[in-house]
């Protein structure tokens, strides 16, 4: 596979790129910053917002390609994040996201991938302040993208499915707490500019957009309503290959 097949290729998941030392392998460690706005609300008749918040975030990763195959496993989580949640300010939000991605490519700078992401959100309940509420869900993901070679860069746009299963719980002390579990099917869209350099570094800009709908909540003692969470994601990255 030649260099530019390397290129473009992982640039469909907005993945940075560059030049290979080999044509045929490739390994690229990289690091992230990032800036992120996060919600999760009910919908439908009972909507209401369950946490708002945006945040700066720091990630890491790595890349291994091999002839038109990669594998790319990625972790980001959130820097120092607060947020206000009705009853008292400035209360600690964390968030982290792991994804593992097994990419192929195709004729015309298409790329098809699929893989596994899981997503944290813990935080402090709006109406129950000395409670820590935890929102996760993990599930699988296929996609596909499409590049645009332009010089020493590459313009990239990918989207892609996820099938999710969701857990909603808290540490209530004194009542019953959550242990809700639902399924989402959800999308995602990405864009990317990658920039490169000599010396096999270089610079990825990335803007992505997720939302997921999870229904049919199922918990021993409440009726839990729809909810909608829903991420916009700005990062730049820097790689290195090896």
């Amino acid at each position: 596979m030649n260099n530019r097949l390397l290129t473009t290729m992982l640039a469909m998941t907005c993945a940075a790129t560059s030049i290979s030392v080999s044509a045929e392998t490739l390994f690229r460690p990289r690091a992230s910053i990032g800036y992120s706005s996060y919600e999760l609300k009910f919908t439908g008749a009972s909507s209401g917002t369950l946490s708002s918040v945006s945040y700066l975030k720091g990630g890491v990763g790595a890349t291994i390609a091999s002839g038109k195959l990669y594998f790319d496993l990625g972790y980001t989580g959130s820097l120092g994040a607060k947020y206000d949640d009705g009853v008292v300010a400035d209360q600690d939000f964390l968030r982290d996201d792991l994804t593992l991605t097994v990419g192929y490519a195709l004729p015309n700078n298409v790329t098809v991938f699929g893989g596994y992401k899981s997503g944290t959100t813990e935080y402090t309940a709006f109406d129950e302040p000395n409670t820590t509420l935890k929102f996760e869900a993990t599930g699988p993901y296929f996609g596909a993208g499409i590049s645009i070679p332009t010089g020493s860069g590459v313009w990239s746009i990918n989207g892609a499915i996820a099938i999710l299963s969701a857990t909603l719980k808290d540490d209530t002390v004194g009542f019953t707490p959550y242990d809700a579990s639902a399924d989402s099917v959800g999308f995602s869209l990405g864009a990317g500019y990658t920039l490169t350099f000599d010396g096999g570094q270089g610079l990825s800009f990335k803007a992505s957009y997720q939302t997921y709908d999870y229904t049919g909540w199922s918990d021993p003692v409440y009726t839990i309503p729809d909810i909608e969470e829903t991420i916009l994601a700005l990062d730049v990255e820097y790689y290195i290959n090896f």
